[in-house]
């Protein structure tokens, strides 16, 4: 039984760090930018950032509706690509990656994608001796279509040296043999609809209608209900009111014409003193046409009545 004996802990690398161990092709990168003196920039677009290494989007690789045989041609890939709510899609960065056998890495998404609800399954670490492009898998959890673009970036990779070699790296663990070298099993193993979330969705979508719908039916019903009672209340109300004031226009009506029949002989009966009488109850019953009042309209009536008690008292008696 082999025995290891020391102990050995890595280093986060700064931005400088990242730079020096680039330029001694302790870190190989592909499609690094320099400026006009060689230098690597230390910008908010570098590849290099305070404390990590950017790598970018390259080809996106999309699940097949049916598995594809390991002997098919390894898919092209897109280059954007929209990914809708509940769907997945593989992604291999644009860079190539080389890291010495003292130099290890640890991958996180960006920030934006966490914020936009994409899902990265598989970030992870990278073992010193590691040769080859990265790639991760994406689950669109939100609402709204994501849109992956060429070049954008895709991860954020921590650095960390070793004062010394690993004792077996990814490349001898691996006889050599690069990283990826075929896309088709990891795509064959996802669903173009992660847990067929997009059906379920639907079915969910369509059950919460059919459900609004029932309950919108039961709530206009009850609206029709409460209108149909409330029109036959009112119409009992204007019934009443109608059987109330039937008697009043009738009243008024016929002693209107008992005053108009009898106008002038009550004032050849009662003479001229008597005419100031009948004046003021033809005013009385013109107020009383203009009234809607029904306990008005009979207080009015019944004193009407007391009026034409003395009247029709005094030609009874000189009738006699």
């Amino acid at each position: 039984m082999a025995v290891y004996g020391g102990s050995m802990s890595g280093t986060l690398l700064a931005d400088f760090e990242i730079v020096a161990a680039i330029d001694a092709g302790e870190i190989s990168i592909t499609g690094l930018s320099r400026d006009e003196k060689g230098d690597l920039p230390l910008t908010d677009v570098s590849a290099v950032q305070a404390s990590s290494l950017d790598l970018t989007i390259g080809r996106i690789l999309l699940p097949p509706d049916i598995p594809a045989e390991l002997t098919d041609p390894e898919p092209t890939g897109e280059t954007g690509f929209r990914l809708d709510p509940g769907h997945t899609a593989v992604v291999e960065t644009r860079e190539k990656i080389s890291l010495a056998s003292n130099i290890a890495a640890f991958g996180f998404p960006p920030a934006r994608l966490s914020r936009n609800s994409i899902l990265m399954t598989n970030p992870g670490h990278v073992d010193p001796g590691y040769s080859g492009r990265l790639r991760f898998t994406l689950i669109n959890m939100g609402r709204n279509p994501y849109s992956l673009k060429h070049e954008a970036q895709i991860v954020s990779l921590l650095i960390f040296k070793f004062p010394e070699s690993v004792k077996s790296d990814f490349a001898t663990r691996n006889a050599g043999k690069p990283s990826g070298s075929s896309n088709i099993p990891l795509l064959n193993m996802l669903s173009p609809d992660f847990a067929s979330f997009t059906s379920r969705m639907d079915e969910s979508a369509t059950k919460a209608v059919a459900k609004r719908l029932v309950e919108f039916e039961r709530e206009t019903n009850s609206a029709k209900e409460k209108l149909t009672n409330a029109e036959n209340t009112m119409r009992n109300a204007e019934n009443k009111f109608s059987r109330s004031q039937l008697w009043v226009p009738a009243s008024v009506s016929l002693i209107v014409a008992i005053l108009t029949i009898l106008g002038a002989n009550l004032i050849d009966i009662f003479g001229v003193a008597s005419k100031k009488d009948l004046d003021s109850l033809s005013s009385r019953v013109t107020t009383i046409e203009t009234v809607r009042d029904v306990e008005a309209i009979r207080l009015e009536l019944q004193g009407l009545k007391e009026s034409l008690a003395p009247l029709l008292k005094s030609q009874t008696s000189k009738e006699q």
